[in-house]
């Protein structure tokens, strides 16, 4: 399947998401979280008077939450789990 370089550009900005978080997976939440500090698409959800800012907080204590992935290997690579390979 092809896929535009936009949403290529999501999901690697997913992946390092993950990586800051030192988490060993890619969830949906890591894109999420990418996707709203993607300039394009965080001025989209701000013409609608979305509170991004509000938005990253809260995406960032969840993510904080995820002790369940959290990896001590600084080298390691982010493995998108099957949801985010359906997206």
């Amino acid at each position: 399947m092809l896929i535009s370089n936009d949403l290529e550009t999501s999901l690697n900005l997913a992946v390092d998401e993950a990586k800051q978080w030192k988490h060993e997976y890619v969830t949906v939440e890591h894109l999420l979280l990418a996707l709203v500090l993607w300039p394009p698409f965080k001025k989209c959800l701000e013409s609608f008077n979305v509170n991004t800012e509000s938005m990253i907080d809260e995406i960032a204590a969840y993510l904080a939450s995820l002790h369940a992935i959290e990896t001590d290997n600084p080298d390691v690579q982010p493995k998108r789990t099957n949801t985010l390979e359906r997206v």
